[in-house]
């Protein structure tokens, strides 16, 4: 007498297929998931910069309107300056 229990072959099949399915399934749920991941850490990045971005100008509708004020605007905004001044433009950001 042989104790083992004899599994029929459609049965192991069946359970090779499940498992090769399962396994499909699970990475392509880990591909969608390191997708959105990324997608996530690009738009908190983009979030925190506009974060930085409106602190900045918080801080500066914070500032008294004075005349020193109103000559940091007109030299940094609208590219104003003092008579005999020469203005070297570069593509760099403040």
């Amino acid at each position: 007498m042989q104790n083992k229990k004899n599994i029929p072959a459609s049965v192991r099949i069946a359970f090779v297929v499940f498992l090769a399915i399962g396994f499909i399934v699970i990475g392509a749920f880990w591909m969608q998931y390191n997708e959105q991941k990324k997608k996530n850490d690009l738009l908190e990045q983009e979030v925190n910069k506009l974060s930085e971005q409106v602190a900045k100008k918080e801080e500066e509708l914070a500032a008294p309107f004075d005349k020193e004020y109103i000559r940091r605007v007109a030299r940094r905004e609208l590219g104003y300056g003092y008579p005999g001044e020469i203005f070297y433009h570069s593509d760099f950001e403040e």
